[in-house]
């Protein structure tokens, strides 16, 4: 299972879907630095963001800027979440100054993306 942890200023939710960083204990962080979460962005589940493939810089800043601020100071890929639902997968942002909604992404979990640690 390969998960995105992002760190970053407090940030804000959008209106419509929203994502959000999770402590290791599952809750809420402030947005400050944790695990990427996403909630009803391209289906109306909640869970995890996997980042196995395609997901980098660009898909950092502009997810960053979609929570309200202006980039991310760092971001890695990590399995010691335990298991979550992942419900983002593949997330591919080719142009960092446009919206998330220019960057591709499935919401079709794959096997790869689960994981218990």
């Amino acid at each position: 299972m390969i998960l995105i942890l992002l760190m970053m200023v407090v940030a804000q939710a959008q209106a419509k879907g929203k994502f959000y960083l999770i402590n290791q204990n599952g809750y809420n962080n402030n947005n400050r630095s944790g695990l990427l979460m996403a909630e009803n962005i391209g289906s109306s589940r909640t869970g995890a963001v996997c980042g196995e493939y395609y997901f980098n810089n660009k898909a950092a800043t502009v997810i960053c800027r979609e929570m309200g601020q202006k980039g991310y100071v760092s971001w890695k890929i990590d399995g010691n979440w335990g298991y979550r639902t992942v419900v983002l997968n593949n997330v591919n942002c080719n142009d960092d100054t446009a919206p998330f909604s220019n960057c591709t992404y499935s919401t079709q979990s794959s096997s790869d993306c689960y994981y218990r640690y």
